[in-house]
């Protein structure tokens, strides 16, 4: 048996269109995969904080070092907010 649960999305996508592709990935020219500087810093210093927290929780001389808790992010108003958890139920798995 398995216990299901659903969680809501808090992050509101519904403006998205889902009817397919956007465009040819084929037409995509190279350069939209490589990161920008301004993306490279932010993915830096990001990893600079989960570094940072390993450090501190790993290495007695880091303990009272602070570390940002939240990296914060353009969806971080809306994931701050209590998920909606929801039970879909016992499903019995016949093999």
């Amino acid at each position: 048996m398995v216990h299901g649960l659903a969680v809501n999305d808090r992050v509101n996508c519904q403006d998205l269109d889902n009817s397919g592709p956007a465009v040819d990935i084929m037409s995509v020219p190279d350069s939209i995969w490589l990161l920008s500087p301004e993306e490279h810093n932010r993915i830096k210093a990001s990893v600079s904080v989960l570094v940072k927290r390993a450090m501190k929780q790993h290495m007695a001389y880091f303990k009272d070092t602070y570390v940002l808790e939240h990296i914060p992010h353009e969806n971080s108003k809306e994931m701050a907010e209590k998920s909606t958890i929801v039970c879909i139920g016992i499903l019995v798995i016949v093999t």
